[in-house]
């Protein structure tokens, strides 16, 4: 036997054991307290009558809710206009031979809690088309909830749910059966953890090996939040541990495995979807190409939307969409005051305040609280890792994907914490947590290797020998526009200025913004975000400034780029507008303006394409786009912008300025003054003209809060560039005599 091979034996066994050590540890500390309860606990109260609903009413299931081998429990609902209490109960016992009464007191429903013979079940189940006395017959013990017998629990994804509703039909109506089932949940996030270790153990023989095979049952034993949440019927653990999965999928190379995981991640709990960034680190540090990439990303998104087709097919496509829209309020909404206490997003990583899950004589049985030895080291490992990883990628050095991604997957997930909190759900509770404590304990078992990558990849003179680079140049201007546009989003509060564009000149935008909720708000600002993170991104290199301190030049240019995203209707769009006329547009790009932000002028982008044949296609897709986008908001038919009139004005733009660039959409953003962040697209010239100064002193309107400058700022750009071609059109003539 080699040594390598007595090596990976050793690590099998010592990983074997800590697992089962750590499955020990998470029975005794959690399951075996609750399997004994013969009630709800915490949040059950919501999800298990869910899913029993699901089942009856999506699914079309018809569970028998066994409580033993001959009996099964019911909670029958009656209609008090029609019967008492009493009379319910009455007819009930007449109707089903056997059946007793429960004592069960029913304040905010009107309900009788029921226990009939097994055999008995379609007589149960028919008692409301027996009599009118009966209005509805929910399998299982329902809790003293309002309309809880209609209740679906459509906030979250329904995956968990379904394994509830799975198990309940299988093994009937017993508490131990769902929180079995999060043990198993759990004890899955565990063998993760054990898989990372085994990794390391591998790569890392001896005494840094043996310690990171310790990691599952370390975990553990230090946080509460895992021992805890595996041992109740809750959505948290199932995301937590796919998760986890995930990130070890991505260790082993295995990404189309973790974009599987990710999607079913997400559907126990849109937080799942916290881990995607991990998917596209692990694809740029391979390499892959852009299409690959976003299939990759497509992935996780297709899952979850599989996992609401019964309820797509049950209730529609359209009242789905509402549902799934009011779900996404509800979460970036702050729950109401008085309610179980809260944390914010260190909270999490720091367990306070610990969140009791159920209380026995006074005294709390079962806390969820991670534990800051396991989430903050774990944290800071991670860290820095990925900004080594990022430094490699950056000098075109190679690193190991897997472990960077699963890194990613611990800050990413933090980050969307973050990013919930910021959206304005400040109530975010302890148990949330258990997501990040199964990816620390992944981090954990893998500080070994990531903290020999994070000491051999940070350093100040690799930090400048990126800097250099014109990757870090695209990355730190679309950072920077990104940043920038969500400043203004904060300066504006969500809401972009009213704008130079009329209602009938950009329809589609202006019917967006007089919807006005929180969600359209937050979409506007997401997407502003993205689109000037692309401009950024794409428009890096047309403006390379040079001497010193090209970085720090690089990120204010860009953020002030940003800082316009909110001075109108058409603002936050503009950068598509500025991908359009850098790609020499086309019919597509014509929809996409016609859409967005049809003013007139907008047609003169055609005369940045010297085919004839394209010009005429992208003042086809403007028309078009403009009339899509009106019939689609349909706006009171007031204003001058038609499609025939911005195609003859963009005609004759296009005839005046062909080739131009610099000054068509300086002419453009003098129109419309809130997309002057066109002028990016503009490169400088040698003549001297550059759009810097103008978008400069356009950015000092927004911080000045004036539209008045703004539009000095755009007029300006439009004169300067006029000059510009007129003094460059005299040079041609010189030349050519």
């Amino acid at each position: 036997m080699t040594a390598h091979s007595a090596g990976t034996r050793l690590a099998v066994l010592v990983v074997a054991a800590a697992y089962l050590a750590s499955l020990t540890v998470l029975y005794v500390g959690g399951l075996s307290k609750t399997i004994v309860i013969e009630d709800y606990v915490s949040d059950e109260v919501w999800y298990v009558p869910s899913a029993v609903n699901v089942a009856r009413k999506v699914l079309g299931w018809d569970p028998v809710p066994l409580v033993n081998r001959t009996h099964a429990v019911y909670t029958v609902f009656y209609n008090p206009g029609e019967c008492t209490a009493a009379e319910a109960g009455l007819l009930l016992l007449e109707e089903v031979p056997g059946a007793r009464l429960l004592d069960k007191q029913y304040r905010e429903v009107h309900a009788l809690l029921v226990e009939a013979p097994a055999r008995a079940h379609e007589r149960v189940v028919l008692l409301p088309y027996v009599s009118t006395c009966f209005l509805d017959v929910v399998p299982g013990v329902m809790p003293d909830k309002r309309d809880i017998n209609n209740y679906l629990n459509t906030e979250h994804p329904p995956l968990a749910k379904y394994i509830f509703a799975a198990l309940i039909d299988a093994f009937g109506f017993r508490y131990w059966v769902w929180r079995a089932a999060s043990f198993a949940a759990g004890a899955l996030g565990l063998a993760a953890v054990a898989a990372a270790a085994y990794w390391v153990a591998r790569r890392a023989p001896g005494p840094l090996g043996l310690a990171a095979a310790a990691a599952p049952v370390v975990l553990v034993m230090l946080d509460e939040n895992v021992r805890a949440m595996s041992a109740v019927g809750m959505l948290d653990v199932y995301a937590a541990s796919l998760d986890a999965l995930a990130a070890a999928a991505l260790l082993y190379g295995r990404p189309l495995a973790a974009a599987l995981l990710v999607g079913l991640a997400g559907s126990a709990k849109y937080t799942g979807l916290f881990v995607l960034p991990a998917l596209l680190v692990y694809a740029r540090l391979r390499g892959w190409p852009t299409g690959r990439t976003l299939l990759l990303l497509a992935l996780p998104f297709a899952v979850v939307l599989a996992s609401w087709a019964p309820f797509i097919e049950w209730m529609g496509p359209s009242a789905w969409m509402n549902e799934v829209l009011g779900s996404l309020k509800w979460h970036t909404t702050s729950r109401p005051a008085g309610g179980p206490p809260s944390t914010t997003p260190l909270g999490l990583l720091l367990g306070t305040p610990g969140f009791v899950l159920h209380y026995v004589e006074g005294k709390p049985l079962l806390t969820a609280a991670s534990s800051p030895l396991v989430t903050l080291p774990a944290l800071l490992v991670a860290s820095a890792a990925l900004a080594a990883a990022g430094l490699s990628a950056c000098r075109g050095r190679g690193c190991e994907p897997g472990p960077a991604a699963a890194a990613a997957a611990l800050v990413s997930a933090v980050a969307g914490y973050a990013a919930v909190y910021a959206a304005g759900n400040h109530t975010l509770y302890n148990f949330y947590g258990v997501q990040l404590s199964m990816l620390s304990g992944a981090v954990l078992a893998l500080a070994p290797v990531l903290s020999a990558s994070a000491v051999r990849g940070l350093s100040r003179s690799g930090l400048s020998e990126c800097l250099a680079t014109e990757t870090a140049a695209r990355w730190l201007a679309g950072a920077a526009a990104a940043a920038g546009a969500l400043a203004s989003a904060a300066l504006a509060g969500g809401t972009p200025w009213s704008g130079f564009t009329e209602p009938s000149e950009a329809p589609l935008l202006h019917a967006a913004l007089a919807y006005g909720d929180k969600l359209t708000r937050l979409g506007l600002a997401a997407a502003g975000a993205g689109f000037y993170g692309l401009l950024g991104y794409r428009l890096a290199a047309l403006h390379a400034p040079a001497g010193r301190h090209r970085a720090a030049k690089t990120v204010l240019m860009w953020f002030s780029a940003g800082l316009l995203a909110y001075t109108g209707p058409a603002g936050v769009f503009a950068p598509v507008l500025a991908a359009a006329a850098l790609a020499s547009p086309g019919l597509f790009d014509g929809l996409l303006a016609g859409m967005l932000a049809p003013s007139p002028l907008y047609a003169g982008l055609a005369g940045l394409q010297r085919s004839r044949a394209r010009r005429a296609l992208y003042l086809l897709g403007l028309a078009a786009g403009y009339s899509l986008a009106a019939a689609v908001a349909g706006p009171e038919p007031s204003g001058p912008a038609i499609p025939v009139a911005a195609a003859l004005a963009g005609a004759a733009t296009a005839t005046l300025l062909e080739a131009r660039p610099h000054a068509i959409l300086a002419l453009l953003a003098a129109y419309s003054p809130d997309t002057i962040a066109v002028l990016a697209a503009a490169p400088p010239r040698s003549r001297g003209y550059t759009p810097w100064p103008f978008i400069a002193f356009a950015a000092a309107a927004v911080l000045l809060g004036s539209p008045l400058l703004l539009r000095a700022a755009a007029i300006a750009s439009a004169i300067a560039a006029l000059v510009d071609a007129l003094l460059d059109s005299q040079a041609e003539d010189n030349e050519s005599r």
